[in-house]
């Protein structure tokens, strides 16, 4: 019986909430914001130009603070909920390790 508990609780501590963010919005294909994130603080995403006519130029927020640019040749897609395809080229560009819930 205590083998099964301890088992139970290597279980539930390997599952982490680390990089996930529980108040996530997407405007079309140029703003992308993560809120309420494991670590409290909040990301954006701003991409230009909005019209999506390449070179298209993102810029990475965290808390307000601006960090890293990248630019694409085609614009962004993402869609809710969050897929660990869909936030690869934000954490490529971004340097983060956002992951879907």
């Amino acid at each position: 019986m205590l083998r099964i508990a301890v088992l139970g609780l290597l279980f539930l501590g390997g599952c982490s909430d680390e990089g996930v963010c529980t108040s996530n919005a997407v405007s079309g294909t140029s703003d992308f914001d993560f809120g309420q994130c494991w670590d409290g603080r909040d990301r954006n995403v701003h991409c230009e130009p909005v019209t999506g006519v390449p070179p298209i130029t993102c810029t990475c927020s965290v808390d307000g603070n601006v960090g890293r640019t990248f630019t694409r040749s085609e614009p962004l897609t993402l869609s809710l909920p969050l897929s660990e395809q869909g936030l690869a080229p934000i954490n490529d560009g971004c340097g983060w390790s956002l992951r879907a819930r």
